[in-house]
C-alpha cells in the first residue's frame, strides 16, 4: 500500500475489500484475499498495477 497509495481505494470502493484494516492481510496475498470474497485474483492484481506508483523520497 505504501508504493501504490490509491490501491487503498481501489479496494474498498472497487472490490468493496477492507484488506488495509484486516489483521490478515499481513499473512496473506492480495490474491487470496481475492479468492476468499471469490473475486478474480488476476483482475484485482491487474487493476492494482494500474495505480500509481508513490513518488520516490529524495
Amino acid at each position: 500500500m505504501l508504493a501504490r497509495p490509491d490501491a487503498e481505494r481501489v479496494l474498498q470502493e472497487e472490490f468493496g475489500l477492507p484488506c488495509y484494516r484486516c489483521p490478515v492481510s499481513f499473512v496473506e496475498t492480495v490474491a487470496e484475499g481475492a479468492r476468499l470474497y471469490r473475486l478474480d485474483p488476476q483482475a484485482l492484481v491487474d487493476r492494482l498495477n494500474q495505480c500509481p506508483l508513490a513518488e520516490a523520497a529524495g
